[in-house]
């Protein structure tokens, strides 16, 4: 049996050789005989692995799971255990990705509630609640002239200058009939009657005409659009000076807020 370089030769031998004087040092001799009498195959395979493990401090280099010529029981069972660490690594990583799935999921869909609580529309009114007052109570006045009326469309029509649109623009007086009207060039033709019909309902039911659109759109009140000559669009809004209905505006011609924005912008010259 040959004897591993980096151990001492033959120290079995010796142990086994080595005089006994009392007790203990028969049973280290006993010991050291049964270390001498393992199998050769046995011996064989740690004084390969051992000359392998100095060769490898020699140079420096980490262990590697490569059993190439260290034996063959230990070697097959270690090769065995090292090809069986692969799937274990894996099913880790995809232990791993599910949670990070999961929290990331966990994550958009509180996000999404939160989103969704601040984005819920207001509760509708009751409308079987009685009030103390009057909605909209504003007393009519004297009709607006027709030089302030005139300088209202051209206000309108300056507004929708500077920022590109073309509007149809009218003023009434609270019962609601045409007193000075502008038609800019390029406006849209179906939005000639619709202009007037925001201004007289805005002065006949003395509110502006996005009342109603918010009580159809937000509310469901779909019953608003059976009152008598209501329109349920945006860009009506009355004139009131002194606490009096003097008359109202109408623009139409882009979308409800352009048309809204340009009415706001003329009628704020009386509505203060």
């Amino acid at each position: 049996m040959a004897a591993c370089e980096d151990e001492e030769p033959a120290r079995g031998v010796k142990a086994r050789e080595a005089p006994s004087k009392d007790g203990k040092a028969v049973g280290a001799s006993l010991r050291r005989s049964a270390f001498v009498s393992l199998p050769a195959w046995l011996m064989e395979c740690f004084c390969c692995r051992h000359r392998a493990e100095k060769s490898r401090e020699r140079l420096g280099t980490s262990r590697s799971p490569n059993f190439a010529g260290t034996g063959g029981f230990f070697s097959s069972k270690i090769a065995t255990a090292a090809d069986k660490t692969p799937p274990i690594r894996e099913e880790t990583q995809m232990k791993s990705r599910s949670l990070t799935v999961l929290a990331l999921a966990a994550g958009l869909l509180a996000a999404s509630q939160a989103m969704a609580q601040q984005a819920a529309p207001p509760a509708p009114p009751d409308l079987n609640a009685i009030p103390d007052k009057m909605p909209f109570n504003i007393p009519f006045g004297t009709a607006i002239s027709m030089e302030r009326a005139q300088a209202l469309v051209k206000a309108a029509v300056d507004e929708a200058t500077k920022r590109g649109w073309a509007m149809n623009v009218a003023v009434v007086d609270p019962n609601g009939d045409l007193i000075a009207f502008g038609r800019m060039d390029g406006a849209q033709l179906a939005s000639v009657p619709i202009s007037q019909h925001k201004a007289r309902v805005a002065a006949r039911y003395r509110r502006p005409t996005k009342a109603f659109e918010d009580a159809v759109q937000k509310f469901g009140f779909n019953y608003i659009l059976t009152l008598d000559d209501v329109i349920a669009s945006r860009g009506g809004i009355p004139l009131v000076e002194g606490g009096k209905i003097i008359g109202a505006i109408g623009c139409s011609g882009g979308t409800g807020s352009q048309d809204e924005a340009t009415c706001t912008a003329a009628a704020s010259t009386i509505n203060k």
